[in-house]
Protein backbone atom coordinates (compact mmCIF):
# COMPACT_ATOMS: atom_id res chain seq x y z
CA UNK A 1 0.00 0.00 0.00
CA UNK A 2 1.36 3.41 -0.98
CA UNK A 3 1.01 5.54 2.14
CA UNK A 4 2.71 8.48 0.44
CA UNK A 5 -0.42 8.97 -1.65
CA UNK A 6 -2.60 8.89 1.44
CA UNK A 7 -0.74 11.16 3.85
CA UNK A 8 0.45 14.75 3.47
CA UNK A 9 2.51 16.76 5.95
CA UNK A 10 2.43 20.55 5.58
CA UNK A 11 4.52 23.18 7.35
CA UNK A 12 4.29 26.97 7.19
CA UNK A 13 6.71 29.57 8.53
CA UNK A 14 4.68 32.48 9.93
CA UNK A 15 7.56 34.74 10.96
CA UNK A 16 6.23 37.62 8.85
CA UNK A 17 2.77 37.19 10.29
CA UNK A 18 3.99 37.15 13.88
CA UNK A 19 5.92 40.33 13.22
CA UNK A 20 2.53 42.04 12.99
CA UNK A 21 1.60 40.91 16.49
CA UNK A 22 4.09 43.30 18.04
CA UNK A 23 3.01 46.40 16.17
CA UNK A 24 1.56 49.40 17.95
CA UNK A 25 -0.52 52.46 17.15
CA UNK A 26 -1.90 52.76 13.63
CA UNK A 27 0.04 49.75 12.37
CA UNK A 28 -1.51 47.60 15.08
CA UNK A 29 -5.00 48.78 14.13
CA UNK A 30 -4.25 47.89 10.53
CA UNK A 31 -2.98 44.43 11.46
CA UNK A 32 -6.04 43.85 13.66
CA UNK A 33 -8.25 44.72 10.70
CA UNK A 34 -6.31 42.22 8.59
CA UNK A 35 -6.80 39.57 11.25
CA UNK A 36 -10.55 40.16 11.37
CA UNK A 37 -10.76 39.91 7.58
CA UNK A 38 -8.77 36.65 7.57
CA UNK A 39 -10.89 35.20 10.37
CA UNK A 40 -13.99 35.61 8.20
CA UNK A 41 -12.62 32.84 6.00
CA UNK A 42 -12.71 30.42 8.92
CA UNK A 43 -15.43 28.64 10.86
CA UNK A 44 -17.21 30.23 13.79
CA UNK A 45 -15.62 27.64 16.08
CA UNK A 46 -12.10 28.64 15.00
CA UNK A 47 -13.00 32.33 15.31
CA UNK A 48 -14.27 31.79 18.85
CA UNK A 49 -11.09 29.90 19.73
CA UNK A 50 -8.95 32.78 18.44
CA UNK A 51 -10.94 35.42 20.31
CA UNK A 52 -10.76 33.43 23.54
CA UNK A 53 -6.96 33.56 23.60
CA UNK A 54 -5.66 36.37 25.77
CA UNK A 55 -2.14 36.41 24.37
CA UNK A 56 -1.89 38.37 21.12
CA UNK A 57 0.83 36.10 19.69
CA UNK A 58 -1.24 33.00 20.50
CA UNK A 59 -4.17 34.48 18.58
CA UNK A 60 -2.02 34.91 15.49
CA UNK A 61 -0.72 31.35 15.83
CA UNK A 62 -4.26 30.00 16.10
CA UNK A 63 -5.30 32.02 13.06
CA UNK A 64 -2.35 30.63 11.09
CA UNK A 65 -3.24 27.07 12.14
CA UNK A 66 -6.79 27.61 10.89
CA UNK A 67 -5.54 28.99 7.58
CA UNK A 68 -3.17 26.04 7.10
CA UNK A 69 -6.02 23.65 7.85
CA UNK A 70 -8.15 25.50 5.32
CA UNK A 71 -5.34 25.31 2.76
CA UNK A 72 -5.02 21.54 3.15
CA UNK A 73 -8.78 21.04 2.97
CA UNK A 74 -9.15 23.16 -0.17
CA UNK A 75 -6.57 20.98 -1.89
CA UNK A 76 -9.06 18.16 -1.26
CA UNK A 77 -12.15 20.04 -2.38
CA UNK A 78 -13.36 21.24 1.03
CA UNK A 79 -12.91 24.33 3.19
CA UNK A 80 -12.49 24.84 6.92
CA UNK A 81 -15.48 27.16 7.15
CA UNK A 82 -17.90 24.50 5.92
CA UNK A 83 -16.65 21.23 7.41
CA UNK A 84 -17.87 20.26 10.86
CA UNK A 85 -15.26 19.43 13.46
CA UNK A 86 -16.08 17.39 16.54
CA UNK A 87 -13.91 16.30 19.46
CA UNK A 88 -13.23 12.85 20.86
CA UNK A 89 -13.17 11.68 24.45
CA UNK A 90 -9.95 13.51 25.29
CA UNK A 91 -10.57 16.49 23.02
CA UNK A 92 -8.94 15.26 19.81
CA UNK A 93 -10.57 17.03 16.84
CA UNK A 94 -11.96 15.13 13.87
CA UNK A 95 -14.09 15.80 10.81
CA UNK A 96 -17.61 14.62 11.65
CA UNK A 97 -18.74 14.49 8.01
CA UNK A 98 -15.48 13.21 6.47
CA UNK A 99 -14.93 9.78 8.06
CA UNK A 100 -12.18 8.88 5.57
CA UNK A 101 -10.02 11.93 6.26
CA UNK A 102 -8.03 12.52 9.45
CA UNK A 103 -5.97 15.53 10.47
CA UNK A 104 -3.90 17.00 13.24
CA UNK A 105 -2.29 20.38 13.91
CA UNK A 106 0.62 21.66 15.96
CA UNK A 107 2.53 24.90 16.31
CA UNK A 108 5.64 26.16 18.04
CA UNK A 109 6.83 29.76 17.87
CA UNK A 110 6.82 30.66 14.15
CA UNK A 111 6.19 27.19 12.69
CA UNK A 112 2.79 25.62 12.01
CA UNK A 113 2.48 21.89 11.21
CA UNK A 114 -0.45 19.95 9.77
CA UNK A 115 -0.96 16.34 8.74
CA UNK A 116 -3.78 15.00 6.57
CA UNK A 117 -4.21 11.25 6.16
CA UNK A 118 -6.58 8.41 5.44
CA UNK A 119 -5.28 6.93 8.68
CA UNK A 120 -5.65 8.22 12.22
CA UNK A 121 -2.77 10.66 12.59
CA UNK A 122 -0.98 12.86 15.09
CA UNK A 123 1.77 15.45 14.75
CA UNK A 124 3.91 17.66 16.93
CA UNK A 125 6.52 20.35 16.40
CA UNK A 126 8.78 21.96 18.98
CA UNK A 127 11.60 24.48 18.96
CA UNK A 128 14.84 23.11 20.37
CA UNK A 129 15.47 25.00 23.61
CA UNK A 130 18.75 25.19 25.46
CA UNK A 131 18.79 23.14 28.66
CA UNK A 132 15.59 21.23 27.90
CA UNK A 133 17.36 17.87 28.19
CA UNK A 134 17.82 18.43 31.94
CA UNK A 135 14.20 17.39 32.56
CA UNK A 136 14.48 14.07 30.70
CA UNK A 137 14.35 12.00 33.92
CA UNK A 138 11.10 13.68 34.86
CA UNK A 139 9.17 12.86 31.69
CA UNK A 140 10.95 10.00 29.89
CA UNK A 141 11.53 6.31 30.52
CA UNK A 142 14.84 5.22 32.06
CA UNK A 143 16.03 3.94 28.69
CA UNK A 144 15.22 7.23 26.98
CA UNK A 145 16.83 9.33 29.69
CA UNK A 146 19.95 7.17 29.55
CA UNK A 147 20.01 7.46 25.75
CA UNK A 148 20.05 11.26 26.09
CA UNK A 149 22.82 11.17 28.71
CA UNK A 150 24.97 9.06 26.37
CA UNK A 151 24.42 11.47 23.48
CA UNK A 152 26.95 14.11 22.52
CA UNK A 153 26.72 16.87 25.10
CA UNK A 154 26.34 19.49 22.39
CA UNK A 155 23.31 17.74 20.91
CA UNK A 156 21.41 16.50 23.96
CA UNK A 157 18.73 19.19 23.69
CA UNK A 158 18.12 18.17 20.07
CA UNK A 159 17.85 14.50 21.04
CA UNK A 160 15.50 15.38 23.90
CA UNK A 161 13.27 17.43 21.58
CA UNK A 162 13.20 14.65 18.99
CA UNK A 163 12.00 12.12 21.56
CA UNK A 164 9.49 14.65 22.89
CA UNK A 165 7.81 15.25 19.52
CA UNK A 166 7.74 11.50 18.85
CA UNK A 167 5.89 10.93 22.12
CA UNK A 168 3.50 13.84 21.58
CA UNK A 169 2.72 12.77 18.02
CA UNK A 170 1.81 9.29 19.29
CA UNK A 171 -0.43 10.60 22.07
CA UNK A 172 -2.12 12.97 19.62
CA UNK A 173 -2.62 10.08 17.21
CA UNK A 174 -4.26 7.89 19.84
CA UNK A 175 -6.22 10.84 21.19
CA UNK A 176 -4.98 10.26 24.74
CA UNK A 177 -3.12 13.56 24.94
CA UNK A 178 -2.18 14.62 28.46
CA UNK A 179 -4.33 11.87 29.97
CA UNK A 180 -1.42 9.45 29.55
CA UNK A 181 2.04 9.98 31.02
CA UNK A 182 4.99 10.31 28.64
CA UNK A 183 6.88 7.82 30.80
CA UNK A 184 4.36 5.08 30.07
CA UNK A 185 5.85 4.15 26.68
CA UNK A 186 9.17 4.29 24.85
CA UNK A 187 9.88 5.74 21.40
CA UNK A 188 13.47 4.57 20.96
CA UNK A 189 14.12 2.53 17.82
CA UNK A 190 13.01 -1.04 18.31
CA UNK A 191 10.86 -0.19 21.34
CA UNK A 192 8.14 1.97 19.82
CA UNK A 193 4.45 1.10 20.23
CA UNK A 194 3.15 -1.40 17.68
CA UNK A 195 0.45 -0.57 15.21
CA UNK A 196 1.87 2.86 14.40
CA UNK A 197 4.61 4.29 12.23
CA UNK A 198 6.60 7.44 12.92
CA UNK A 199 8.73 9.91 11.04
CA UNK A 200 10.92 12.68 12.44
CA UNK A 201 11.58 15.87 10.51
CA UNK A 202 14.77 17.80 11.31
CA UNK A 203 14.17 21.50 10.70
CA UNK A 204 17.27 23.08 12.18
CA UNK A 205 16.08 24.84 15.34
CA UNK A 206 12.90 22.76 15.28
CA UNK A 207 12.04 19.08 15.45
CA UNK A 208 8.77 17.69 14.15
CA UNK A 209 7.24 14.22 14.14
CA UNK A 210 4.23 12.56 12.58
CA UNK A 211 2.62 9.30 13.67
CA UNK A 212 -0.05 7.37 11.80
CA UNK A 213 -1.95 4.29 12.85
CA UNK A 214 -1.50 1.26 10.62
CA UNK A 215 -2.46 -1.73 12.74
CA UNK A 216 0.78 -3.49 11.81
CA UNK A 217 4.42 -3.19 12.78
CA UNK A 218 6.67 -1.77 10.07
CA UNK A 219 10.46 -2.00 10.02
CA UNK A 220 11.01 1.07 7.85
CA UNK A 221 8.43 3.71 8.80
CA UNK A 222 10.10 6.41 6.70
CA UNK A 223 8.90 4.53 3.62
CA UNK A 224 5.30 5.11 4.64
CA UNK A 225 5.35 8.81 5.47
CA UNK A 226 6.09 11.56 2.93
CA UNK A 227 8.67 14.31 3.00
CA UNK A 228 7.70 17.57 4.63
CA UNK A 229 5.96 19.99 2.26
CA UNK A 230 6.91 23.58 3.07
CA UNK A 231 4.08 25.97 2.31
CA UNK A 232 4.90 29.68 1.90
CA UNK A 233 2.48 31.52 4.14
CA UNK A 234 1.55 33.78 1.24
CA UNK A 235 0.01 30.71 -0.40
CA UNK A 236 -2.43 30.43 2.49
CA UNK A 237 -3.48 34.03 2.05
CA UNK A 238 -4.01 33.63 -1.68
CA UNK A 239 -6.44 30.70 -1.40
CA UNK A 240 -9.87 31.76 -2.61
Amino acid sequence: MDYNSKTEVLCADISDLLALSGESGGEREQSDAWMRASMCRLSSARQEKIRALKDRKARWQSLAAGLLLDYGLQKRGYCEKEVRIGTGRHGKPYFTDLPGLFFNLSHSENQILAVFSEHTAGCDIQMVKSGSSRIADRFFTEDEAEFIRRSDQNHRDEVFTELWVLKESYLKMTGEGMSRELKSFCVLDGKRPSGAVFRVYDMGNYKAAVCIETGVVQKEPEMFLPDLCFCPFQNLLNVV
